[in-house]
């Protein structure tokens, strides 16, 4: 059965300063995050995916130009790999004369053009490529995806050149952890309080705004006062939770939600990404292990709502069930993907 996901931390700022200082040349780039809603525009918000700029990004374009202009049977890609390339260029209908951003990630190089024609509604964004240098020369991987890569293909028409004067993080173990990053050219996602490149709880988990409200949220649900859970809910939110649980019975509901009343939830985090919030937190049960989630919370009108923007998982949801909201470090995660051979 599928329960609805519902889904921060007035950190003090540590510079990055001496934590950073290997990769302190490099320059960066921020994609700003966007919420998409199955009932509105996009949300924008003040999370954004912060990468490294490639040091050849003209070269790189170059390439990447070439590669769209030409067949992709005469780029000595195997049979499978041309397909792909044919395949994205009907899909993504890349425009070889625009390209919008580039990114070095890890190994690999990572260019976003611009697209001649609007994404289909609903598709997700995969309009960029993804190259790899061989001797001094760029190699197209057309099968090459990820879902770090469409966020920030959403973000790229609005990406800006940023610094580290913006990157504050969380705490100590945060900075090194983004020393870390830096040093393998690995993007990590920012918001408007830091980064989010951990699950170490923060000291105020429990007194930040959006936590509390969260947590007098949860007290209601858990109390199986479910229909007067309804007011913590955005009208979207709300529908789509009575459709689920409304019509059933007391007997039915503590079926339906019995198990899920059996873990608790230890908050370690709120992020803003203002208006949008989210809460990171642990799922826990005796001799059961921790299990990572989140829930999103809309402030408007100085009023923080529960929410579920879409019925679908999103590339930043995939994003952060793959990379953040694991039993394994971040940087781990990003560099067996991004960096296997530890540059």
């Amino acid at each position: 059965m599928k329960i609805l996901k519902y889904l921060p931390a007035a950190a003090a700022a540590i510079s990055l300063n001496a934590a950073l200082c290997a990769a302190e040349t490099a320059r960066l780039r921020a994609y700003p995050v966007s919420f998409p809603s199955a009932d509105s525009a996009p949300i924008e918000s003040k999370a954004a995916v912060v990468a490294e700029i490639p040091e050849d990004e003209r070269g790189l374009f170059e390439a990447a130009k070439s590669a769209l202009a030409s067949d992709p049977k005469a780029l000595g890609l195997s049979a499978s790999e041309a397909r792909r390339a044919a395949a994205y260029k009907k899909i993504a209908r890349p425009d070889p004369s625009k390209f919008l951003a580039s990114a070095k990630i890890g190994e690999y190089f990572a260019v976003f053009p611009a697209a001649s024609a609007p994404m289909p509604k609903g598709r997700p964004n995969v309009n960029f490529m993804v190259f790899k240098r061989d001797s001094e020369k760029y190699a197209w991987l057309p099968s090459f995806n990820d879902p770090i890569l469409q966020v920030m293909a959403d973000g790229a028409a609005k990406s800006r050149e940023t610094n580290r004067g913006a990157v504050k993080p969380l705490t100590e173990s945060d900075a090194k952890i983004l020393a870390e990053l830096e040093k393998k050219s690995l993007p990590f996602l920012n918001f408007a309080n830091g980064p989010l490149v951990s699950l170490e709880e923060l000291p105020d988990a429990d007194s930040h705004e959006a936590s509390k409200f969260y947590r007098a949220a949860q007290n209601v649900f858990y109390s199986w006062k479910i229909d007067e859970y309804g007011k913590f809910l955005t009208p979207r939110t709300k529908a789509a939770f009575d459709a689920q649980f409304g019509s059933m019975t007391e007997e039915q509901r503590r079926k339906a939600l019995g198990d899920y009343f059996s873990w608790g939830k230890k908050y370690l985090k709120a992020m803003d990404a203002s208006p949008v919030y989210a809460m990171i937190f642990l799922r826990t049960k005796d001799g059961e292990t921790p299990r990572p989630d989140f829930a999103y919370l809309l402030k408007d009108g100085g009023k923080f709502k529960i929410a579920v923007f879409t019925d679908s998982k999103t590339p930043l949801e995939a994003f952060l069930g793959k990379y953040l909201l694991t039993d394994s470090p971040y940087a781990e995660n990003m560099a067996k993907k991004f960096a296997p051979n530890g540059k």
